[in-house]
Order: structure tokens, then sequence, then C-alpha cells
């Protein structure tokens, strides 16, 4: 089969709404080594850098154990997909640069973030995690450090952010953020700014710490971290999430304010099924990262092939998005990655200036 269908995570209701498929894909004719048309070529190597931002406050000792214990589930989502070309750094929330520039902003360990293609990087990311430590000097900083991290102008972690790859951030706390000099919303419209304004490449989750909103006996923190579930609300992915996070409804805790009821893409700091839901975050990025296609020029209208090998995928399975220049595949499916040396790749016309000023459709 060259396609296989997804049985969880089935997401973005409005997407599926375009396709009318079956649930399987037969293939026409066996699988053979790639070729090349006339027109613009495009080889699908989807990229996403992930940024885990852990609190190193006092309060964080067990917390951030159960992180590394669990970060292999995480990491064995992204490996699903044999395509995926991945980096994640961790950085803290520790923000003094003055006295502490090694740890204001940049990235944590060594090395200072893994990808895929390293054979310990998993050993590597664990240990990371486990010598952040917690004497931090400072109060919990999240937007002030995170700032720091992705400016181009400081270029504190050179070769981490890469302009034509999905961008992750992936909070972790106990506390709220007491940043001095940024706000969630400067960070999150800079992020969106560095992927050229298309929002869907940037996905944020939390993993927080506040009673009254998830129902549980977490550490208590007298200051709701009203601030970080403000900034979760920007991420397009807030309210599609599917990680089985969310807070209390308003019939078991009117405490929880309407804005945040239907937010899907946190959960508690001490949820009992916390290695699943950090394995459901791996999964959700892998799916959303894995199904949109950024062309880095316009086609010409009618001249898209999507293939997979030699074999032409129906346009059933797939839809040109002219607003982000990206090709959406079916969320329902996954290509078959037992593939020997498979590629998915894009064939098409590009189209001059004058063809690409306005929507082909």
């Amino acid at each position: 089969m060259v396609f296989k269908v997804i049985t969880s995570f089935v997401f973005w209701s409005l997407l599926t709404a375009c396709y009318d498929g079956e649930k399987t894909l037969i293939p026409r004719q066996p699988f053979e080594p790639l070729e090349v048309e006339e027109g613009f070529n495009l080889v699908f190597e989807p990229k996403v850098d992930i940024l885990f931002l852990i609190d190193d406050s006092g309060s964080m000792s067990s917390h951030q154990k159960r992180v590394a214990d669990n970060i292999s589930l995480f990491t064995a989502q992204m490996e699903k997909n044999k395509f995926l070309d991945y980096q994640i750094g961790v950085i803290s929330t520790t923000f003094d640069p003055i006295r502490v520039p090694e740890k204001s902003g940049a990235l944590r360990g060594n090395p200072k973030f893994v990808t895929r293609d390293m054979p310990n990087g998993l050993k590597d990311l664990e240990t990371t995690i486990r010598g952040l430590g917690i004497n931090s000097p400072t109060s919990e900083m999240f937007f002030d450090p995170l700032n720091a991290a992705i400016s181009p102008t400081q270029n504190l972690n050179p070769g981490f952010m890469r302009s034509e790859a999905f961008f992750v951030l992936i909070i972790i706390s106990d506390s709220y953020d007491q940043s001095k000099d940024n706000s969630g919303f400067k960070v999150l419209d800079s992020l969106i700014g560095q992927k050229a304004y298309d929002t869907d490449r940037v996905l944020g989750y939390s993993v927080l710490a506040y009673p009254e909103f998830f129902g549980d006996v977490c550490g208590r923190e007298e200051k709701m971290p009203e601030n970080l579930f403000d900034f979760m609300i920007g991420f397009t992915n807030s309210f599609n999430t599917q990680i089985g996070g969310g807070l209390s409804g308003p019939i078991k805790n009117p405490v929880v304010p309407t804005r945040y009821q239907s937010l899907t893409n946190v959960f508690s700091l001490c949820d009992p099924n916390f290695g699943q839901k950090l394995a459901n975050i791996g999964e959700d990025i892998r799916l959303r990262v894995s199904q949109k296609i950024p062309l880095p020029v316009r086609p010409i209208d009618g001249t898209i092939k999507l293939k997979y090998g030699n074999q032409v995928i129906d346009k059933k399975w797939w839809r040109y998005d002219f607003g982000t220049n990206s090709i959406i595949l079916n969320p329902l499916v996954e290509l078959d990655q037992t593939q020997v040396d498979a590629q998915l790749f894009v064939v098409m016309d590009q189209a001059d200036l004058e063809t690409s000023l306005g929507d082909p459709n």
C-alpha cells in the first residue's frame, strides 16, 4: 500500500470535510526509484524545530525528572515518520544576561540541540533535562528568555531555527511569567513573522500547574498563570489539539474564565497520564508537520502533481492552498514508509510574477 489509514488523532474537521476518498489506496504499480520530470521538482522533507522551555526554579525537581523519564515517549512519535527532520532544544526560565548569560535564552546541554540522526540524541536530551537544576537566580521568566532564544539579531542559538521548518514551543512549569521586557503577544508576533506569517507553522503547548483549573492537587501558586494561558490562546492549535488536554468545564469549576474553557493545548503538570499525554503532543506535532508541504515558488494552475516514487497521487488525497502556497495532505492518511528509498515529491510548472498575482482558482 502507498497509504495507510490513521486510526487516531483525526483532527482539522474543516480539512476532512474537503475529502471524500476511500479509506485506503492501492498502488496501480510497484514502487520504482524517483524520476525527474520537466518543470520544478521539490522533494518533500518535512522539518520541525522543537523548543522545550522548562522551569528551573526550586519547586521543579520532581517535575523535571518526570519529563526526562518520559521524553522517549515523545521522541518515539517523531521517529514514526522516517521523512521527518526534527531538531529538539531546551532552554530554562532563568533570565539574567549579565550574571548568567549561558542560561539566559541560550540552549542548554551539550550538544546544544539534538537531531534524529544523532546516535545518542535521546540520551543527550535526557541528560540536558536532568541537568537543568533548580537553583535559578531569577524569578520564573518565559517571554524574556524565549525572545532572546529566537532573536535573529542576538543569534544565541545558531543553526537551531530554520526558516523552512515548523517551530514548536512546549512550556513546562508550575508558575506564571514574571518577564520584565517582553509579552507573550510580542514574542508570538515575532515567531509568526519569522515564518512569513503562516500561522499554521508555529505551534504551542503547555504543561502547567494550577489546581483551580485542572481539578487536581498539583502544587499551588498564589497567582494564576493568566499570562501563559493567554499566550496559549494565540496559537492556531489552541482549540483543536488532540492530546487529551484542557481545563475543567464550567459545570465542574465555575472559576475557569470563559476564554479558557475550550483550550486543548494544555494539560496538568501532575496529570496521572503525564507520559501518554507527552507522547500525544509528539503525535500531534508529527501529523501536523507531515500534512503541509510549503512550496518555495508559485505553481501554474493545473500543473501540480504529487508523487510517491513514480506513482501520481490522486487529487482526492490532497489540495492546494493558495493563501499559504502549500499542498495540504488528507489528514486521514499517512505515507506507507515500508517502501525502501521512497520519496514524496512535487512536480509543477513555476509561475512568473504576473501569473502569481492572484488566486488561480
